[in-house]
């Protein structure tokens, strides 16, 4: 029998949680079936066979959390990016489809949380893919002198320096790269960043005109650029990178499946030879162990499992539609 420490050091070493509270939020749930002792406060105990097939559901087989062409970078919040989290916790608390971007945002730029929810730059153009219920639109906070300062204090998150990093590292290993982002303005920061390191990037975006696109991306194919950094409402499709470029690093991503699959083919396309390197570098940032959590890795959790699904689906050949963005399974994150 395993205690709910134990548990939680086996579901953190097969990469389900980094965090116990999580573990305890299972076992009150009955996601975990678990036996009470006296009574709850005094904790309770976890058969093996009851953790066993837990994981299994979890893990398919077959499946990694993080495979061999998928690198998961994870950074632990410093003590004011965990203020701000915890903050945003407080100011957002009933609204989880606004908590749900302001932690995205806050994972890689505080800063924009200063300003209005653009539902485009999360969702693109169409509306009817808005995860919104009985017309609830973001939430608009005030923010006291205070919030405002610390929020400006942090102009790099560690998971942005992580993802500057690992570019930085690539074009020392003569590789290309494509930065993958979801707001203009980490778009513009990322450019801003690598071109004071010295590493050539274009930026792409729903503003840059057509014709500046295709100079843009032959200039990459060229290898006149190190990188595009870009969204995926811009260039998610029917765009061919694979014969430059064999490294995405994703930075900010949501629960759209359709984005991510896309975006990953810009670089991976049928015709590659056999064993050609491909690698999905997905930045994330943890909240401190045992207080409030970014969503990045029950996102990238929540991914795989519509992938996993989808494939099944077409094995199966009954492929059906999946939501590409819930407004159910926003709200199951903060359950």
């Amino acid at each position: 029998m395993y205690t709910i420490d134990e548990t939680f050091e086996i579901l953190s070493k097969d990469k389900l949680t980094s965090h116990k509270e999580t573990v305890r939020n299972w076992v009150r749930k009955g996601a975990i079936q678990a036996e009470p002792l006296e009574s709850r406060k005094k904790g309770y105990r976890i058969s093996e066979e009851e953790l066993e097939q837990f994981i299994k559901e979890r893990m398919p087989d077959g499946w990694e959390l993080y495979p061999e062409s998928v690198t998961g970078n994870v950074s632990v919040a410093d003590d004011t990016e965990q203020r701000i989290i915890d903050r945003l916790y407080q100011k957002y608390r009933g609204n989880p489809f606004s908590l749900y971007i302001r932690l995205i945002q806050a994972a890689s730029s505080p800063e924009l949380v200063l300003r209005n929810i653009d539902l485009v730059e999360m969702f693109g153009e169409d509306r009817e893919s808005i995860p919104l219920l009985d017309g609830e639109a973001p939430t608009q906070v005030t923010l006291d002198p205070e919030e405002v300062r610390l929020l400006m204090s942090v102009r790099e998150t560690r998971k942005f320096r992580r993802a500057i990093e690992t570019v930085t590292s690539l074009r020392e290993e003569g590789k290309t790269a494509v930065v993958w982002c979801m707001f203009v303005h980490t778009i513009d920061r990322v450019h801003e960043e690598l071109m004071s390191r010295g590493i050539k990037s274009a930026v792409i975006y729903g503003s840059t005109p057509q014709g500046e696109r295709e100079r843009l991306i032959k200039a990459f194919q060229d290898r006149e650029f190190d990188v595009i950094v870009t969204n995926p409402h811009t260039l998610a499709e029917s765009v061919s990178l694979h014969h430059v470029c064999h490294d995405a690093v994703y930075l900010e991503y949501s629960f759209n499946l359709t984005h991510m699959l896309q975006s990953r083919d810009r670089i991976h396309r049928l015709g590659l030879p056999d064993g050609q390197y491909t690698r999905y570098h997905y930045m994330l940032l943890e909240g401190q162990p045992d207080r409030q959590n970014t969503v990045d890795e029950k996102i990238y959790v929540r991914l795989k499992e519509k992938e996993q699904r989808m494939m099944k689906a077409i094995e199966n050949g009954d492929l059906r539609p999946d939501p590409n963005v819930d407004y159910d399974e926003i709200v199951a994150l903060f359950d």
